[in-house]
C-alpha cells in the first residue's frame, strides 16, 4: 500500500501558528495587529502552493518511494474557519462598522437622491419662539445639507430650499409644494424633513436643505440625522451635547460649546475650535481636527488625519492614510496599517503608543522630562536625536524617573527629533 502525502497540513498549521502570534501581540503590546489579516489572507494559496512544490521536488528525488499526493482541504478549511471565527471575536468593532457601511449602501442604492441643480424654490421661512424650557433640538433629514448657526436673540428661524432636478418645472413645483418640514415644539424642537417622492419608478428624493438659526445666548444639545448630506455646526453652544450622523456628506464644525459625536459614512471631516471633548469618524475620507479642548478621538477607514492643539487625551486610527499630530498634552494612541506617522510635542506628560504596520514614524519629542522610551521596527532604520541606545532594531532610554512610557513599533523607518 502506497502512502499518501497531505499537501495543506504545513500550511494549516503555519496559519494557525501566525493567527495565534498575532493575537497573542495584540494582548501583551496593546496593538491590532489582527486586522493584518484583512490584507494578507490571500497568503495562503502562495503558501499552499509552495508547500506542493517543496514536497514535489523533495519526494522526486527518492525514486521508487511510491508515495502519492492529496490535497488536504479538510485541513485548510478548518484552520480557515477557526481563524476566521477568533477574528469576529476579537475584531467586533471594525466588522460591525463594515457592516454599517454595507447597510447604508443598500439603504442609498434603494434611493435615488436629487442633487442640488435643477429646479431650486425657497420656502417660506419658520420663526419659532424660543422658550425658556426648550432645552433641545432635533433634526431628522433625509436628503440635502443641514445648517445650523448663531442668528437672532430671541427666536428661532428655520430656513428650507427644495431642489427637484430631471423634472420639467411644472411638475418640479408640484413636487415642492408637497414638499417641506414639520416643526414640532416642546423641551426639545423637533425638525423632520418631508419629502415627495417622484421619478418613473417614484424612488426618486428632493433635495431639502434647512438653515437654522438658533438665539445668540442660548444652548440647546443638538441631535441631527440624515441619510445624505453636509452637516456645518458654526457658534453653536450646547447644555451637555452635540450628536451628528450622515449616511454621506462633510461634517464641518467651528466654535462648539459641548461634547461632540459625530459620524459620516464617506465624507471628509474638518473641527476648529471645541470647548468640549470631540468623537469623530468616517468611513472615508480625511478628518482634520485643530484646538479641541476636551480628548479626542478620531477613526478613518480610507483617509489621513492631522490634529493640532488637543488638551485632552488624543486617540487617532486609520487603515489606510498618514496621521499628523502636533502638540500632545497628555495621552496618544496613533496607529495606521497603511501610512506614516508624525507626532510633535513639547511635553510628554502621558503614555503615548504609536504604531504602523507599513509607514515612517517620525517623533519630536523634548530633551526633559520624566519618560520612557521604547521604539522597535521590523525593517527600515532607526535614528535618533537624543541620547537613546539604539540596537538590534530597537531603541531604548530613559529621561528623568521615566514616570511615563513612549512606544513606538512599525515596519518602518523610524525617527526622533529633538524638539525646540
Amino acid at each position: 500500500m502506497n502512502p499518501k502525502i497531505r499537501i495543506g497540513r504545513w500550511t494549516a498549521s503555519l496559519v494557525l501558528v501566525a493567527v495565534g502570534l498575532l493575537l497573542l501581540s495584540d494582548e501583551l503590546r496593546g496593538r491590532e495587529d489582527m486586522l493584518l489579516l484583512v490584507r494578507w489572507w490571500p497568503a495562503v494559496f502562495i503558501l499552499w502552493g509552495v508547500e506542493y512544490i517543496v514536497m514535489l521536488l523533495l519526494f522526486r528525488r527518492k525514486r521508487g518511494s511510491g508515495r502519492r499526493f492529496r490535497v488536504d482541504f479538510a485541513g485548510v478549511l478548518i484552520a480557515s474557519v477557526l481563524s476566521a471565527s477568533v477574528f469576529i471575536v476579537t475584531q467586533q468593532n471594525h466588522y460591525l462598522h463594515l457592516w454599517n457601511r454595507v447597510s447604508l449602501d443598500l439603504t442609498s442604492s434603494a434611493i435615488e437622491f436629487s442633487e442640488a441643480e435643477g429646479n431650486k424654490f425657497a420656502k417660506p421661512s419658520i420663526d419659532v419662539p424660543a422658550a425658556l424650557e426648550m432645552t433641545g433640538l432635533s433634526v431628522e433629514g433625509i436628503n440635502g445639507d443641514i445648517t445650523v448657526r448663531r442668528g437672532f436673540a430671541d427666536r428661532i428661524r428655520i430656513r428650507t430650499s427644495v431642489w427637484v432636478d430631471q423634472a420639467e418645472p411644472e411638475e418640479a413645483k408640484k413636487i415642492a409644494e408637497k414638499t417641506g418640514i414639520r416643526v414640532d415644539e416642546g423641551k426639545t424642537l423637533s425638525v423632520t424633513t418631508e419629502s415627495q417622492p417622484y421619478g418613473s419608478l417614484g424612488r426618486r428624493q428632493p433635495r431639502v436643505d434647512l438653515e437654522i438659526l438658533l438665539p445668540s445666548q442660548r444652548s440647546f444639545d443638538i441631535d441631527i440625522r440624515t441619510n445624505g448630506g453636509s452637516v456645518t455646526l458654526n457658534g453653536v453652544q450646547a447644555i451637555r451635547s452635540i450628536s451628528v450622523q450622515t449616511g454621506g456628506g462633510n461634517l464641518d464644525f467651528a466654535n462648539l460649546g459641548g461634547n461632540v459625536v459625530a459620524s459620516t459614512s464617506r465624507g471628509a471631516v474638518r473641527i476648529d475650535t471645541v470647548a468640549g471633548s470631540v468623537q469623530a469618524e468616517t468611513q472615508q475620507g480625511d478628518i482634520e481636527s485643530s484646538n479641541v479642548a476636551g480628548s479626542l478621538k478620531l477613526t478613518t477607514i480610507l483617509g489621513n488625519i492631522t490634529a493640532n492643539g488637543t488638551i485632552g487625551d488624543i486617540a487617532v486610527d486609520t487603515r489606510n492614510g498618514s496621521i499628523d499630530v502636533g502638540g500632545v498634552n497628555f495621552g496618544l494612541s496613533a496607529q495606521t496599517l497603511n501610512g506614516n506617522i508624525a507626532v510633535r510635542s513639547r511635553f510628554v506628560r502621558g503614555d503615548w503608543s504609536v504604531y504602523s504596520a507599513v509607514g515612517r514614524i517620525d517623533l519630536t519629542l523634548p530633551a526633559f522630562g520624566s519618560y520612557r522610551m521604547d521604539g522597535s521596527n521590523g525593517y527600515g532604520d532607526i535614528r535618533s536625536e537624543l541620547p537613546f541606545a539604539i540596537k538590534d532594531r530597537t531603541l531604548t532610554g530613559t529621561y528623568g524617573e521615566g514616570e511615563f512610557t513612549v512606544r513606538a513599533d512599525g515596519n518602518g523607518d523610524l525617527n526622533i527629533y529633538r524638539s525646540e
